[in-house]
């Protein structure tokens, strides 16, 4: 296997329309290496939905769900694991959306987990992902939002 190099950036803003930053951005936690081989580097990048409310309280909820409830998830096939953490982040944040009395919470996410030469990427809403690879972007997502659906059926 040849060796790559990945490089990793993180850069956020909020925007033209909104004052506040709802972004959020987390990666893999120091992990043995036995841990790491097995489930890969995660990168995740969770974004508060405009016009909702405490979308930055919604994305941090996100990223940090995800990130542990993904380690700690028995399975070794990715995208179960992924899928998992996904849910259960949804669920916490609902029930964060609950105890404040925020009826419009939420977020969008992207996840890509990076083991040896495989990249499994993961995305809810319209945060996207796309692969760099010899001068050309690729998109690696499917946007999830009432938008994309009308377009799709045609409206």
């Amino acid at each position: 296997m040849a060796h790559r190099k990945l490089e990793v950036g993180v850069l956020t803003d909020p925007g033209l329309v909104r004052q506040n930053n709802e972004d959020a951005f987390g990666c893999c936690p120091p992990l043995a290496p036995e841990v790491l081989a097995a489930k890969g580097r995660l990168y995740v990048v969770a974004d508060g939905m405009g016009g909702y409310q405490a979308g930055e309280v919604a994305s941090e909820i996100a990223v940090r769900e995800v990130l542990s409830r993904y380690y700690a998830d028995p399975s070794p096939h990715i995208p179960t694991a992924l899928v998992n953490a996904f849910q259960g982040a949804h669920r916490v944040i609902l029930q964060e959306s609950q105890r404040r009395e925020v009826h419009r919470m939420g977020t969008t996410i992207v996840a890509a987990v990076v083991r040896g030469d495989e990249v499994v990427v993961a995305n809810v809403g319209d945060s996207p992902a796309y692969l760099f690879r010899r001068g050309t972007l690729q998109s690696l997502y499917e946007e999830h939002s009432w938008v994309a659906l009308a377009l799709d059926k045609g409206m």
